[in-house]
């Protein structure tokens, strides 16, 4: 709710802006759905007990979590980065 408001309000001042806003919210939201499914592929990948479904399932979820780190601005990511926390001291 927070990001599509942002973009109302983004369009409700500028209206040019609407093409690219829309465009970073269709990201958004694709790998935020793409992230669930992948969390849910895991959960059954580890009630599985089968180790190779479950590394594959870790990878898909981390390379949609990456996408969505890529995508949102750092003050917004809710949890530390992959960065932070190799690099935590």
């Amino acid at each position: 709710e927070g990001l599509s408001a942002s973009v109302k309000s983004i369009e409700a001042v500028n209206k040019g802006a609407q093409k690219g806003t829309r465009a970073i919210l269709k990201e958004v939201s694709k790998y935020t759905e793409a992230a669930i499914a992948s969390a849910d592929k895991l959960e059954k990948a580890i009630a599985g007990g089968k180790s190779v479904a479950v590394n594959a399932a870790m990878e898909e979820l981390r390379a949609n979590v990456d996408a969505l780190e890529a995508l949102l601005p750092k003050d917004a990511w809710p949890v530390p980065s992959y960065t932070e926390m190799l690099f935590m001291s």
